[in-house]
């Protein structure tokens, strides 16, 4: 089994491209409405190609998907700006539902559950793939840590000492993670006005901004 909880939003996925290049750097802006991320992708044919997740109120999602690639591309660059230049080409558009999701259960005999099937997050901070590779990494370390001693490589107590040493670090991404959507999905007063002046401080401060870059890649301080 596993529970649930919907926070309201889809993210808009499509390939864009841009008139100036990106130089392999990846952007992320916190709008009112959710994050909008752009990942540098690979030329191809002379465009400066990213791929965009922007996420929005489940009822505009349809809007965003049925409109011609003009007002997309106009509604987009009120959001994203023009650092990069006009945005100059938009691919074909998806739309997902946000959901959080965690397994209740992991781990059986020789079975273990990673990635999004055991916790799917919100993809602000690229945290649900954060989180994955680590997990990957732990129950790597555990199995050839059991190999070495010659256990049995799914034996519940093998696969229990992994899920134990990554139990806190999954329970503070899926916290961390479902904070800032909330902080940021919020427009009541007194949260939009916290989440102004947490931007602002992230802007003036260097070492504050490098505490939160390490708390979204699941880094200890």
């Amino acid at each position: 089994g596993h529970k649930q909880e919907d926070y309201g939003q889809h993210a808009i996925i499509t390939n864009i491209a841009f008139e100036l290049p990106h130089a392999g750097t990846a952007f992320e802006r916190f709008t009112d409405s959710g994050p909008l991320a752009v990942l540098p992708l690979a030329s191809f044919d002379g465009l400066n190609r990213g791929a965009l997740v922007w996420t929005v109120a489940a009822e505009r999602s349809a809007d965003l998907l049925d409109c011609d690639d003009k007002r997309f591309l106009a509604g987009l660059t009120d959001y994203f700006g023009g650092r990069l230049g006009e945005i100059t080409h938009v691919g074909e558009r998806y739309a997902y539902p946000l959901v959080l999701t965690q397994a209740q259960e992991q781990i059986r005999p020789g079975l273990v559950l990673l990635g999004n099937v055991a916790h799917t997050l919100h993809p602000v901070a690229g945290q649900g793939l954060n989180l994955a590779l680590r997990d990957s990494a732990s129950l790597a370390q555990h199995l050839e840590s059991a190999w070495r001693h010659q256990r049995g490589l799914g034996e519940m107590a093998v696969l229990q000492a992994y899920l134990d040493s990554q139990d806190a670090d999954q329970q503070q991404s899926i916290l961390f993670t479902d904070q800032m959507v909330k902080m940021f999905s919020n427009n009541e007063l007194m949260r939009s006005s916290l989440r102004k002046l947490g931007l602002v401080g992230l802007e003036l401060m260097p070492s504050l901004r490098n505490q939160f870059a390490r708390a979204a890649m699941g880094l200890k301080s």
